[in-house]
Protein backbone atom coordinates (compact mmCIF):
# COMPACT_ATOMS: atom_id res chain seq x y z
CA UNK A 1 0.00 0.00 0.00
CA UNK A 2 1.27 3.42 -0.90
CA UNK A 3 -0.23 6.62 0.59
CA UNK A 4 -0.21 10.00 -1.21
CA UNK A 5 2.20 12.86 0.38
CA UNK A 6 -1.13 14.30 1.48
CA UNK A 7 -1.72 11.31 3.64
CA UNK A 8 1.58 10.95 5.05
CA UNK A 9 0.58 12.57 8.41
CA UNK A 10 -2.78 11.44 8.44
CA UNK A 11 -1.86 9.47 11.64
CA UNK A 12 0.13 12.09 13.68
CA UNK A 13 -3.23 14.70 12.86
CA UNK A 14 -5.30 12.30 13.86
CA UNK A 15 -3.74 11.25 16.77
CA UNK A 16 -3.71 14.98 17.77
CA UNK A 17 -7.32 15.57 17.73
CA UNK A 18 -8.14 12.30 19.63
CA UNK A 19 -6.61 13.11 22.51
CA UNK A 20 -7.85 16.78 22.60
CA UNK A 21 -11.23 15.59 22.12
CA UNK A 22 -10.91 12.71 24.50
CA UNK A 23 -9.71 15.05 27.13
CA UNK A 24 -12.33 17.92 26.56
CA UNK A 25 -15.10 15.38 26.50
CA UNK A 26 -14.03 14.00 30.09
CA UNK A 27 -13.77 17.25 31.86
CA UNK A 28 -17.58 18.48 32.90
CA UNK A 29 -17.47 22.65 32.74
CA UNK A 30 -19.26 22.86 36.31
CA UNK A 31 -15.49 21.73 37.12
CA UNK A 32 -14.35 25.17 35.91
CA UNK A 33 -16.84 27.33 37.30
CA UNK A 34 -18.18 27.63 33.76
CA UNK A 35 -22.38 27.59 32.86
CA UNK A 36 -23.75 24.92 31.06
CA UNK A 37 -26.04 26.30 27.95
CA UNK A 38 -28.30 24.96 25.17
CA UNK A 39 -25.37 24.37 22.91
CA UNK A 40 -23.61 21.64 24.91
CA UNK A 41 -26.19 18.99 24.83
CA UNK A 42 -24.43 17.87 21.80
CA UNK A 43 -20.96 18.52 22.71
CA UNK A 44 -20.12 16.28 26.06
CA UNK A 45 -17.65 18.50 28.25
CA UNK A 46 -15.85 21.72 27.89
CA UNK A 47 -16.15 23.56 24.27
CA UNK A 48 -12.78 24.34 22.50
CA UNK A 49 -13.82 27.84 23.27
CA UNK A 50 -13.52 26.76 26.84
CA UNK A 51 -10.24 25.45 26.34
CA UNK A 52 -9.20 28.91 24.88
CA UNK A 53 -10.48 30.99 27.45
CA UNK A 54 -9.00 28.35 30.25
CA UNK A 55 -5.52 28.39 28.81
CA UNK A 56 -5.19 32.16 28.04
CA UNK A 57 -4.83 31.17 24.07
CA UNK A 58 -6.67 32.27 21.36
CA UNK A 59 -9.59 29.62 19.58
CA UNK A 60 -8.26 30.07 16.44
CA UNK A 61 -4.37 29.11 17.69
CA UNK A 62 -5.94 26.22 19.80
CA UNK A 63 -8.43 25.03 16.68
CA UNK A 64 -5.55 25.05 14.76
CA UNK A 65 -3.55 22.46 17.32
CA UNK A 66 -6.69 20.35 17.40
CA UNK A 67 -6.54 20.05 13.58
CA UNK A 68 -2.93 19.09 13.38
CA UNK A 69 -1.71 22.15 11.81
CA UNK A 70 2.36 22.21 10.79
CA UNK A 71 2.69 25.41 13.34
CA UNK A 72 5.81 26.17 15.66
CA UNK A 73 3.70 25.46 19.08
CA UNK A 74 6.20 26.00 21.99
CA UNK A 75 6.60 23.31 24.32
CA UNK A 76 5.13 26.22 27.04
CA UNK A 77 2.25 26.90 25.28
CA UNK A 78 1.32 23.36 24.55
CA UNK A 79 2.16 22.70 28.48
CA UNK A 80 -0.18 25.07 29.08
CA UNK A 81 -3.02 23.41 27.45
CA UNK A 82 -1.99 20.49 29.26
CA UNK A 83 -2.33 21.96 32.53
CA UNK A 84 -5.96 23.48 31.15
CA UNK A 85 -7.14 19.53 30.15
CA UNK A 86 -5.82 17.72 33.37
CA UNK A 87 -3.50 15.74 31.11
CA UNK A 88 -1.43 12.91 32.47
CA UNK A 89 2.35 13.40 32.15
CA UNK A 90 2.56 10.96 29.98
CA UNK A 91 -0.11 12.08 27.75
CA UNK A 92 1.25 15.80 27.75
CA UNK A 93 4.76 14.27 26.62
CA UNK A 94 2.94 13.05 23.91
CA UNK A 95 0.87 15.72 23.01
CA UNK A 96 5.01 17.45 22.79
CA UNK A 97 6.08 14.20 20.32
CA UNK A 98 3.25 14.97 18.34
CA UNK A 99 3.92 18.25 17.37
CA UNK A 100 7.28 18.25 16.35
CA UNK A 101 8.14 19.29 12.92
CA UNK A 102 10.61 17.11 11.97
CA UNK A 103 11.04 13.09 13.26
CA UNK A 104 14.52 11.88 13.98
CA UNK A 105 16.00 10.52 11.31
CA UNK A 106 15.83 6.75 10.73
CA UNK A 107 14.62 6.22 13.59
CA UNK A 108 12.24 2.70 11.95
CA UNK A 109 15.78 1.01 10.75
CA UNK A 110 16.92 -1.43 12.21
CA UNK A 111 20.62 -0.97 13.63
CA UNK A 112 23.69 -2.96 11.81
CA UNK A 113 26.80 -1.52 13.60
CA UNK A 114 26.38 -2.53 16.78
CA UNK A 115 24.44 -6.24 15.75
CA UNK A 116 26.99 -8.26 17.05
CA UNK A 117 26.50 -6.97 20.68
CA UNK A 118 23.00 -7.20 20.27
CA UNK A 119 23.56 -11.01 19.08
CA UNK A 120 25.43 -11.96 22.01
CA UNK A 121 22.97 -10.28 24.51
CA UNK A 122 20.08 -12.06 23.18
CA UNK A 123 21.59 -15.58 22.03
CA UNK A 124 23.52 -15.46 25.71
CA UNK A 125 20.35 -14.33 27.52
CA UNK A 126 18.75 -16.93 30.45
CA UNK A 127 15.21 -15.95 29.78
CA UNK A 128 13.03 -14.90 26.08
CA UNK A 129 14.18 -12.03 25.05
CA UNK A 130 13.39 -10.09 21.45
CA UNK A 131 14.19 -6.84 19.73
CA UNK A 132 12.38 -5.03 17.43
CA UNK A 133 12.48 -1.38 15.86
CA UNK A 134 10.81 1.63 17.37
CA UNK A 135 8.14 0.74 14.58
CA UNK A 136 7.97 -2.93 16.45
CA UNK A 137 9.12 -4.47 13.34
CA UNK A 138 11.14 -7.70 15.08
CA UNK A 139 15.10 -8.10 14.75
CA UNK A 140 16.25 -10.75 17.04
CA UNK A 141 15.15 -12.97 19.07
CA UNK A 142 16.63 -16.19 21.34
CA UNK A 143 15.49 -19.83 20.76
CA UNK A 144 13.53 -19.84 24.75
CA UNK A 145 10.78 -17.08 22.59
CA UNK A 146 10.40 -19.91 19.92
CA UNK A 147 9.81 -22.04 22.58
CA UNK A 148 7.56 -20.10 24.86
CA UNK A 149 5.63 -18.10 22.40
CA UNK A 150 6.29 -18.11 18.68
CA UNK A 151 8.80 -19.14 15.95
CA UNK A 152 9.36 -15.67 14.35
CA UNK A 153 11.20 -17.13 11.72
CA UNK A 154 8.40 -19.20 10.56
CA UNK A 155 7.06 -15.62 9.45
CA UNK A 156 8.09 -14.11 6.57
CA UNK A 157 10.11 -11.31 7.15
CA UNK A 158 7.62 -8.61 5.51
CA UNK A 159 5.01 -9.64 7.83
CA UNK A 160 7.16 -9.68 11.12
CA UNK A 161 5.77 -6.28 12.93
CA UNK A 162 4.91 -7.58 16.41
CA UNK A 163 1.45 -5.52 16.73
CA UNK A 164 0.47 -6.50 13.00
CA UNK A 165 1.04 -10.10 13.98
CA UNK A 166 -1.00 -9.64 17.05
CA UNK A 167 -4.03 -7.88 15.17
CA UNK A 168 -4.04 -10.59 12.62
CA UNK A 169 -3.42 -14.17 13.64
CA UNK A 170 -6.91 -15.46 14.61
CA UNK A 171 -5.58 -17.29 17.58
CA UNK A 172 -5.40 -14.03 19.20
CA UNK A 173 -9.02 -13.66 19.02
CA UNK A 174 -10.44 -16.54 20.53
CA UNK A 175 -11.34 -14.65 23.42
CA UNK A 176 -12.83 -11.39 22.98
CA UNK A 177 -12.46 -9.72 26.16
CA UNK A 178 -9.03 -10.97 26.76
CA UNK A 179 -7.95 -9.86 22.90
CA UNK A 180 -9.90 -6.20 23.66
CA UNK A 181 -7.87 -6.12 26.82
CA UNK A 182 -4.53 -7.27 24.73
CA UNK A 183 -5.00 -4.56 22.35
CA UNK A 184 -5.36 -1.73 23.87
CA UNK A 185 -2.58 -2.38 26.57
CA UNK A 186 -0.18 -3.05 23.02
CA UNK A 187 -1.59 0.01 21.38
CA UNK A 188 -1.22 2.44 24.83
CA UNK A 189 2.85 0.95 24.49
CA UNK A 190 3.09 1.30 20.78
CA UNK A 191 1.73 4.90 20.80
CA UNK A 192 5.06 6.01 23.02
CA UNK A 193 7.00 5.12 20.15
CA UNK A 194 4.62 6.25 17.69
CA UNK A 195 5.06 9.87 19.40
CA UNK A 196 9.38 9.46 19.53
CA UNK A 197 8.79 8.89 15.42
CA UNK A 198 5.95 11.34 14.93
CA UNK A 199 5.71 12.18 11.02
CA UNK A 200 8.05 9.25 10.17
CA UNK A 201 6.38 7.97 6.81
CA UNK A 202 6.93 4.22 7.74
CA UNK A 203 4.86 4.79 10.92
CA UNK A 204 2.17 6.43 8.69
CA UNK A 205 2.40 3.28 6.19
CA UNK A 206 1.70 0.93 8.94
CA UNK A 207 -0.96 2.66 10.46
CA UNK A 208 -2.95 3.25 7.61
CA UNK A 209 -2.13 -0.52 6.36
CA UNK A 210 -3.87 -1.81 9.61
CA UNK A 211 -6.67 0.38 9.51
CA UNK A 212 -7.52 -0.75 6.17
CA UNK A 213 -6.98 -4.09 6.85
CA UNK A 214 -8.05 -4.89 10.35
CA UNK A 215 -11.37 -4.82 11.51
CA UNK A 216 -12.24 -2.24 13.82
CA UNK A 217 -8.46 -1.27 14.41
CA UNK A 218 -9.42 2.74 13.29
CA UNK A 219 -11.80 2.60 16.20
CA UNK A 220 -9.35 1.25 18.28
CA UNK A 221 -6.26 3.85 17.51
CA UNK A 222 -8.49 6.80 17.59
CA UNK A 223 -8.78 5.76 21.80
CA UNK A 224 -6.20 7.43 22.99
CA UNK A 225 -4.44 5.69 25.82
CA UNK A 226 -0.73 5.19 26.91
CA UNK A 227 0.29 2.24 29.01
CA UNK A 228 3.04 2.89 31.45
CA UNK A 229 2.69 0.87 34.19
CA UNK A 230 4.78 -2.25 34.47
CA UNK A 231 2.83 -5.50 33.46
CA UNK A 232 3.66 -9.12 33.58
CA UNK A 233 2.53 -11.86 31.21
CA UNK A 234 1.32 -15.26 31.96
CA UNK A 235 1.71 -17.87 29.55
CA UNK A 236 -0.64 -21.05 29.59
CA UNK A 237 1.54 -23.09 27.35
CA UNK A 238 0.14 -26.55 26.16
CA UNK A 239 3.62 -28.36 26.98
CA UNK A 240 5.09 -26.26 29.40
CA UNK A 241 2.09 -25.39 31.95
CA UNK A 242 1.43 -22.11 33.07
CA UNK A 243 4.23 -19.64 33.03
CA UNK A 244 4.60 -16.28 35.05
CA UNK A 245 6.77 -13.64 33.56
CA UNK A 246 7.61 -9.99 34.57
CA UNK A 247 7.98 -8.19 31.05
CA UNK A 248 10.68 -5.70 30.94
CA UNK A 249 11.71 -3.26 28.09
CA UNK A 250 14.11 -0.84 27.09
CA UNK A 251 15.82 1.23 24.54
CA UNK A 252 19.15 0.69 23.35
CA UNK A 253 21.84 3.25 23.61
CA UNK A 254 22.85 3.59 19.83
CA UNK A 255 21.45 4.97 16.88
CA UNK A 256 19.03 3.94 15.62
CA UNK A 257 17.62 2.78 18.91
CA UNK A 258 16.15 -0.64 19.16
CA UNK A 259 13.49 -1.77 21.94
CA UNK A 260 14.70 -5.29 23.83
CA UNK A 261 11.74 -6.85 24.95
CA UNK A 262 12.83 -9.41 28.20
CA UNK A 263 10.45 -11.71 29.72
CA UNK A 264 12.14 -12.85 33.12
CA UNK A 265 10.60 -15.68 35.60
CA UNK A 266 7.94 -13.97 37.69
CA UNK A 267 7.87 -16.91 40.00
CA UNK A 268 10.10 -20.10 41.25
CA UNK A 269 8.17 -22.56 38.86
CA UNK A 270 9.23 -20.54 35.86
CA UNK A 271 12.13 -20.18 36.38
CA UNK A 272 13.12 -23.89 36.96
CA UNK A 273 11.36 -24.51 33.53
CA UNK A 274 13.24 -21.71 31.80
CA UNK A 275 16.44 -23.44 33.20
CA UNK A 276 15.10 -26.99 32.06
CA UNK A 277 15.35 -25.88 28.73
CA UNK A 278 18.52 -26.55 27.75
CA UNK A 279 20.46 -24.70 25.06
CA UNK A 280 24.24 -25.38 23.39
CA UNK A 281 26.47 -22.05 23.27
CA UNK A 282 27.81 -20.98 19.97
CA UNK A 283 31.28 -21.13 19.84
CA UNK A 284 31.02 -19.53 16.14
CA UNK A 285 30.32 -15.71 17.02
CA UNK A 286 32.10 -13.94 14.32
CA UNK A 287 30.85 -10.66 13.72
CA UNK A 288 27.91 -10.39 11.08
CA UNK A 289 26.99 -7.70 8.67
CA UNK A 290 23.39 -7.71 9.21
CA UNK A 291 20.70 -8.30 11.86
CA UNK A 292 19.24 -11.46 11.81
CA UNK A 293 17.28 -13.68 14.05
CA UNK A 294 18.95 -15.81 16.40
CA UNK A 295 16.43 -19.21 16.25
CA UNK A 296 18.63 -20.61 13.68
CA UNK A 297 19.65 -24.03 13.44
CA UNK A 298 22.99 -23.59 15.04
CA UNK A 299 21.23 -22.27 18.19
CA UNK A 300 18.57 -25.36 19.14
CA UNK A 301 17.81 -26.37 21.80
CA UNK A 302 19.49 -29.42 23.25
CA UNK A 303 18.13 -33.23 22.28
CA UNK A 304 15.08 -34.25 23.34
CA UNK A 305 13.81 -30.64 23.77
CA UNK A 306 9.89 -29.63 24.14
CA UNK A 307 8.86 -28.78 20.44
CA UNK A 308 6.95 -25.59 19.93
CA UNK A 309 3.13 -26.22 20.08
CA UNK A 310 0.47 -25.70 17.15
CA UNK A 311 -0.97 -23.12 19.48
CA UNK A 312 0.50 -21.09 22.82
CA UNK A 313 -2.37 -19.12 24.32
CA UNK A 314 -1.66 -16.53 27.01
CA UNK A 315 -2.75 -13.59 29.08
CA UNK A 316 -1.19 -10.64 30.42
CA UNK A 317 -2.26 -9.24 33.96
CA UNK A 318 -0.49 -5.88 35.81
CA UNK A 319 1.16 -6.13 39.27
CA UNK A 320 2.01 -3.65 41.42
CA UNK A 321 4.15 -4.71 44.54
CA UNK A 322 1.53 -2.69 47.25
CA UNK A 323 -1.54 -3.80 45.72
CA UNK A 324 -1.46 -6.85 42.89
CA UNK A 325 -2.82 -4.46 39.85
CA UNK A 326 -2.22 -1.25 38.64
CA UNK A 327 -5.32 1.23 37.48
CA UNK A 328 -4.22 2.34 34.09
CA UNK A 329 -7.23 4.05 33.31
CA UNK A 330 -8.73 7.17 35.29
CA UNK A 331 -12.14 7.60 37.31
CA UNK A 332 -14.91 5.90 35.91
CA UNK A 333 -12.50 4.17 33.08
CA UNK A 334 -10.06 2.72 35.55
CA UNK A 335 -9.35 -0.84 35.38
CA UNK A 336 -8.12 -3.63 37.35
CA UNK A 337 -6.20 -5.94 34.98
CA UNK A 338 -5.29 -8.57 37.77
CA UNK A 339 -8.03 -10.91 36.33
CA UNK A 340 -8.43 -10.04 33.01
CA UNK A 341 -7.21 -12.57 30.21
CA UNK A 342 -5.28 -11.66 27.28
CA UNK A 343 -3.08 -12.98 24.80
CA UNK A 344 0.26 -12.96 23.38
CA UNK A 345 4.26 -11.57 23.75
Amino acid sequence: MTLGAGELIGARKGQIRDLLWGARARLHPAEFGLRDSGRRKKVPGLRREDVAVLAQVSLKWYTWLEQGRELNFSEELLYRIARTLRLLPCEAAYLVALTRRSPSPEVTTAASGTSDWLRRTILFAPVPVLAMTLRWDIVAWNELTSCVFRDYGAVPSAQRNLLKLVLTDPRYRRDPEAFEQLVRHLLGEFRLDFGRCAGDPKFEQLIAELCETVPDFARRWSRVELWTAPRATVVEHDELGDLYFDRVTYLTEYQPPLRVVMFTPGDANTARVIASLERPIEDDLAPVNTMRHLSAATSTLAAGALRMPQVVTAKQVVRSPSSGATRIMRGEDAVSLSAKRALGP
